[in-house]
């Protein structure tokens, strides 16, 4: 297998949610059977759309006593092509530029199912009792993985999961609850904006809002598209608001529409700045509890997309939950909020939840992580992961979890213009082989 060219290959095939992964599945599919393993394809279908795992292990592999490694080999969405700047604005060109890999799931996962697959087969003959597995639905509640498990195609009691997590194993990471929350338009302006739309001599004002290389909400393009409106006067009519392409991720811009003529009673602009004002206190309260292993070290809330419909703004988000809050807290925490939502006339939802997750640091599969990465000169102190991944479900069917990667997360977290450093997948096929021969030998 020639892993330059692999990679390449594996970018240029769209494994987005719109389209589907069953392409590349049967892609992985075909390089596993070239290095000699027994591939089965669990074929789905899911929203509409042919997605399937892929399970590849050697003909002698004991399946109770496997080491699961696992990769997602779908994506999100890229959004708008022109901001692919590093890939001639086509996020399926893979481009190596100045020792780096660009394109859309260079880091997200994709990429390291090929380095997991080149390490198995620089190990042929030496190593046993694995299933390598690539799957699906890891942008849509993890449901390739709960399928694998529903469906007992593995019972593993350890696994490695790939991700982004510069060359660290995570150990723990944070759980992740998905959010929808709809602020209704009034009567009044639902008729505004239809005769806005209706009337060819309308005017109106838009500005664009880029988001900004940070770690935390203030770089967010949809929150400084908030913090502009809350400084407009009151009544204004908002005639859009765009942004963002995920709810889990950071919205590289925004867009906002609005006209300046007054309105008469009740707004959306009122109700939102209202429901933010709450958000702010809520969020103050996520800071009083705190665990410094995590960074941030306390629970966040993420605005990952915004949407005009024609009687509501449509907000998607997330409230990443670390394993030290307990249950009834985060409840209460998600409670306080829906109830201030429907004080105005919002609707709030939690559409998807994914437990956090924590492996004790006396576990075998850490003993040999830790010495693998030492002999390698890499950085061998467990860490923590401030996203979810399939880790968090291995860990709810009573597995023994780790995130391993190449690159950074927060690369997943701010595309377009995603890149990996060559040197390190390098470095992280080296590593899956010592972990190997430590663990399949």
């Amino acid at each position: 297998m020639n892993f330059i060219e692999s990679c390449q290959k594996f970018i240029s095939l769209d494994s987005s949610p719109g389209q589907g992964s069953l392409g590349i599945a049967e892609e992985a599919a075909s390089l596993c059977k070239s290095i000699g393993l027994e591939v089965e394809l669990q074929s789905e279908t899911h929203n509409g759309e042919l997605h399937a795992n892929v399970i590849a292990r050697p003909t002698s592999s004991a399946i109770e006593n496997e080491l699961l490694l696992q990769a997602p080999l779908d994506t999100i969405d890229p959004g708008s092509f022109g901001l692919w700047s590093m890939t001639d604005q086509n996020p399926y060109s893979a481009t190596i530029r100045d020792g780096y890999i660009y394109g859309l799931g260079a880091t997200s996962g994709k990429l390291d199912f090929l380095c997991k697959l080149k390490a198995i087969e620089n190990l042929k003959g030496k190593i046993k009792n694995f299933v390598l597995v690539g799957t699906f639905g890891s942008e849509q509640g993890n449901v390739g993985a709960l399928k694998l498990l529903r469906r007992k195609k593995v019972l593993s009691k350890t696994a490695l999961v790939g991700g982004a997590s510069d060359l660290k194993a995570f150990h723990a990471a944070k759980g992740k609850a998905a959010v929808e929350l709809r602020i209704p338009f009034s009567e009044e302006e639902k008729e505004f904006r239809k005769q806005h739309d209706q009337l060819e001599s309308a005017s109106s004002q838009s500005k664009m809002f880029m988001s900004q290389p940070s770690d935390n909400q203030a770089g967010n393009a949809i929150v400084k598209m908030m913090d502009y409106v809350e400084q407009l006067p009151s009544g204004i009519s908002i005639l859009s608001m765009d942004g963002g392409i995920h709810h889990g991720t950071k919205p590289s811009y925004a867009t906002l529409e609005f006209d300046l003529a007054p309105l008469p009673g009740e707004s959306v602009v009122r109700r939102l700045i209202s429901i933010r004002s709450f958000v702010r206190r809520l969020e103050a309260k996520f800071r009083e509890v705190q665990d410094l292993s995590f960074d941030p070290p306390f629970a966040t809330i993420n605005l990952g997309m915004v949407r005009t419909r024609q009687d509501y703004l449509l907000f998607l988000g997330t409230c990443n939950v670390p394993p030290f809050i307990e249950t009834a807290q985060y409840e209460a925490w998600m409670s306080e909020l829906k109830e201030a939502c429907t004080e105005q006339g919002a609707s709030f939802s939690i559409t998807e939840f994914t437990p956090p997750f924590r492996t004790a640091l006396d576990s075998s599969l850490i003993k040999s992580t830790m010495k693998s990465l030492e002999e390698l000169k890499l950085d061998f102190t467990p860490a923590t992961s401030s996203n979810s991944s399939e880790a968090n479900i291995f860990k709810r069917f009573g597995m023994e979890c780790l995130l391993f990667g190449a690159g950074a997360p927060r690369e997943v977290d701010q595309i377009p213009n995603e890149k990996n450093k060559i040197s390190d997948l390098e470095l992280s096929i080296q590593f899956y082989e010592k972990l190997l021969l430590e663990m399949c030998s």
